[in-house]
């Protein structure tokens, strides 16, 4: 936020949606796994601080993790909605997957407005709360 000047009011609700998204996680202490590398930037420049996997990581470290609670963050698109069900058929007996970031993010202001992919979620937020 920009010293000396107050947000609007939907600049607010976008700042404390993004605040919260980021302590769900954090509170979470789930690994989280995202498509790629832009999300994982996205979400640590946001101010997560629980670790991220990209999906080719999990995937080369999944059979080390068992019984890790797991944060699936695929992206909200078709695509994204394959690889989510792909992992949880192929490794939901290796690991603990929950949705709750996921599922918030569905209840969110720029889902709302048709942005599907973490990365584009994040930036619409990092944008719109400054």
């Amino acid at each position: 936020m920009v010293p000396g000047r107050r947000p609007s009011a939907a600049r607010e609700e976008v700042l404390e949606e993004l605040e919260r998204f980021v302590r769900i996680l954090n509170e979470s202490g789930a690994v989280v796994v995202v498509e790629g590398e832009s999300d994982r930037r996205a979400l640590v420049e946001s101010g997560v601080s629980v670790r991220v996997l990209t999906l080719a990581e999990f995937e080369r470290e999944v059979e080390d993790m068992p019984g890790q609670e797991v944060e699936l963050l695929t992206d909200l698109d078709r695509q994204g909605e394959e690889h989510f069900r792909r992992l949880v058929g192929r490794y939901g007996g290796v690991v603990r997957f929950t949705t709750q970031a996921r599922d918030y993010l569905r209840s969110t202001t720029s889902y709302r407005m048709g942005m599907r992919s973490v990365y584009e979620l994040l930036l619409f937020y990092r944008r719109n709360a400054l």
